[in-house]
């Protein structure tokens, strides 16, 4: 029975057995934004790698490394459950999203396929590659950037606009004063204030 259930599974893993034994991050230095990447290993020599997205803190992955030790991470759907609470909008998610990335990673390779099978299957072949394009307070300097980009072979653009930008192309802003000042207010909570989710409400 048990050489017919592994048949098609990488005997140099025992799925069943796989337990996570360390979390270890890597920050690359000398690329055009700050990554880290996180590496899940495990007591059968197996590890998997992740990525803690949009340029955050490793803390956020780091913090998860309690609740992993002596997991298998087989069980993707269960730890994600456990470590979710940990993850909010944006960069507070990088570390729970690292995570379930070295997961997949981890499963794909004791099962001996590709990772996107775990998530339901091969949708395409082909996915279009967006480049993201730095952002200056010039219209019609973005204008040549994004040109060159598409110079490149790039069809698929993106940039950083933001309200100071807009402010300097004519007629492009359509907020009203009211609502960019209650932006403005807003960002300024998060970075000078101990700011938690529901405490400010702007109108």
């Amino acid at each position: 029975m048990t050489d017919s259930v592994e048949q098609h599974v990488n005997t140099s893993s025992r799925p069943a057995e796989l337990k996570i034994t360390d979390l270890r991050i890597a920050n690359l230095a000398g690329i055009p934004m700050r990554v880290t990447l996180i590496r899940i290993d495990t007591n059968q020599g197996l590890c998997g790698y992740g990525e803690v997205r949009d340029g955050a803190s490793k803390t956020y992955a780091l913090a998860l490394k309690r609740h992993l030790i002596g997991e298998n991470p087989c069980n993707i759907d269960k730890i994600f459950r456990k470590i979710k609470q940990f993850g909010h909008h944006a960069r507070q998610a990088g570390g729970v999203c690292g995570v379930e990335m070295a997961l997949m990673d981890l499963a794909g390779k004791a099962y001996g396929v590709p990772a996107y099978q775990l998530a339901g299957g091969k949708f395409r072949d082909k996915a279009l590659c967006y480049s993201d394009t730095p952002s200056v307070a010039d219209g019609t300097e973005m204008g040549r950037r994004l040109k060159g980009r598409m110079e490149q072979g790039f069809k698929f653009l993106k940039m950083d606009i933001g309200i100071q930008l807009l402010r300097n192309i004519p007629d492009a802003l359509i907020a009203t004063a009211r609502h960019v000042a209650n932006a403005q207010r807003y960002a300024s909570v998060h970075r000078h204030s101990n700011y938690r989710q529901g405490h400010w409400h702007f109108v």
